[in-house]
């Protein structure tokens, strides 16, 4: 954590922007998470320490977090955008029904040629994939769900 400290205190100088300790607070949250958390998330989770702290600030300091490469940002069933603190290359599997979101790493997946017409189609910045699917915790209650309606419906 402390090397991703020093690279947000270094993008700060670099963009002649103060770091504040509402900036430090996001960094850490959002260094912390594991869910993948949306703005109101953060928000939420911050501002029991900051009582002040607008959604509008930390969007405005996620949104600067992503565009200095800081944090990434992952778009879902056209839901709202979470971030993630995991720059590396990696994916995403998605659970439909609890909607959350698990890193996973394929380093097969870069070896795959991109198709001929993809590449003709303009210049591409990554390549990415996301499985979608339903999680085993989903399933087993959803299983759970159907055995007690069973026994209801007896």
């Amino acid at each position: 954590m402390d090397n991703r400290l020093e690279l947000l205190k270094k993008n700060c100088n670099e963009h002649g922007v103060k770091l504040t300790y509402q900036k430090l607070e996001i960094f850490r949250e959002i260094l912390k998470s594991k869910d993948h958390p949306s703005v109101e998330d953060i928000y939420n989770r911050v501002k029991v320490n900051m009582p002040t702290i607008s959604i509008d600030t930390v969007y405005r300091t996620l949104n600067s977090f992503y565009s200095w490469g800081l944090i990434s940002r992952v778009h879902i069933l056209c839901e709202k955008a979470r971030f993630d603190p995991n720059t590396d290359l990696h994916h995403h599997m998605l659970c439909i029904k609890c909607k959350k979101l698990w890193d996973f790493y394929w380093p097969e997946f870069y070896t795959i040629d991109i198709p001929k017409d993809v590449k003709e189609w303009g210049h591409i910045d990554g390549k990415f994939t996301e499985i979608r699917g339903t999680c085993n915790r989903c399933l087993s209650e959803e299983k759970q769900g159907q055995s007690v309606s069973k026994i209801i419906d007896r």
